[in-house]
């Protein structure tokens, strides 16, 4: 997330002309992933294991710190407006700050709910303490000064990788999952819905914006490669994460944006979505539309041509990895 907003903020500053704080706003906005279609896709085609396991958790930390960067990049942008004294120092203390306080809260949280689960078994009441960790972490956290986001993605974590299979009954794991995947649709339609009323198609035509998508689309791609090729190279041939090519390939074109940016996006008012003559609306919902078409519709052949389909090789665990691998990022509690 960090090296594509980077990629992503340095292009537009650059190829646009937007201000260096409007483009990182943009940018932070359009960098976290959202593979909800392409784990469907995978499953489909009998993909499981250590490489779903990268992009599930990838999703899962990356919305989270997607999130506390936009905080901070909204700050620098309207810091004027805001009246806040920013500087590197203080969006450092910031950042870690928010990280922090809000990955202890949701941990916390999360034995605490964990413990109550042990002692019962009524899947009805272990749904309504799920939401109640939801709803209590990120409220607790912001009070706190820490990311609620990130103190969601904590508990969620642990109840979803170690609660449920230690506290919960079969029938009562899948009544939870059923549950949150419910509530992940709606949400997704939700925003989908929203941003379609705040689109105005015209403004795709207009210099600006119309620059900024292009240029956009070249920053994600180049910044989702520098990225994948770039960390995951140095797994090609380990031994407890081995991560084959034909893997950074998947990971690397699996890597599509869908409802944070929206949610993002939405959050801004009306007068905030106008950044340097840029429609901010009409940039994130075109490359996200991009994305789901574009990536979307060819990741399944992508996965034949590959042939990770199917494959033994596609369900090697993936070492410290696999511990993630039950926590679906667009369904569960991540």
């Amino acid at each position: 997330t960090v090296v594509t907003a980077a990629t992503v903020t340095a292009a537009l500053w650059l190829f646009v002309g937007m201000s260096p704080e409007y483009a990182l706003l943009l940018g932070v906005m359009l960098a976290p992933t959202d593979p909800v279609s392409v784990l469907v896709t995978m499953k489909e085609h009998g993909v499981a294991g250590g490489l779903r396991t990268l992009l599930e958790g990838e999703s899962v930390f990356n919305d989270a710190i997607g999130i506390v960067l936009f905080v901070i990049a909204f700050d620098i942008a309207f810091s004027d407006a805001a009246g806040h004294d920013v500087s590197i120092v203080n969006v450092a203390r910031e950042f870690f700050s928010e990280v922090a306080i809000g990955a202890t809260v949701g941990l916390v949280l999360g034995f605490a709910i964990h413990h109550l689960m042990r002692l019962l078994d009524d899947r009805f009441v272990e749904i309504t303490l799920s939401v109640t960790i939801s709803f209590g972490a990120f409220l607790i956290a912001d009070q706190l000064g820490g990311s609620g986001v990130l103190a969601v993605v904590a508990g969620g974590l642990l109840i979803g990788n170690y609660g449920m299979h230690r506290a919960m009954a079969p029938a009562s794991q899948a009544a939870l999952t059923e549950f949150w995947e419910m509530v992940a649709f709606l949400l997704n339609s939700a925003l989908f819905l929203l941003i379609g009323l705040h689109f105005e198609a015209q403004r795709l035509f207009e210099g600006p914006t119309a620059a900024a998508v292009g240029v956009g689309l070249c920053g994600l791609l180049a910044g989702r490669a520098i990225s994948v090729y770039g960390l995951l190279w140095p797994f090609r041939r380990s031994r407890g994460v081995a991560v084959p090519s034909a893997w950074r390939h998947a990971v690397y074109w699996g890597g599509l944006r869908g409802s944070i940016p929206v949610a993002l996006v939405l959050g801004l008012t009306g007068a905030q979505r106008e950044l340097d003559g840029v429609d901010a609306v009409a940039v994130v919902f075109a490359l996200v539309l991009l994305s789901l078409v574009g990536q979307g519709l060819t990741f399944a052949p992508l996965l034949e041509r590959l042939d990770l389909g199917n494959k033994a090789d596609s369900t090697i665990a993936a070492g410290p990895l696999s511990g993630l691998a039950g926590c679906d990022p667009g369904g569960g509690l991540g």
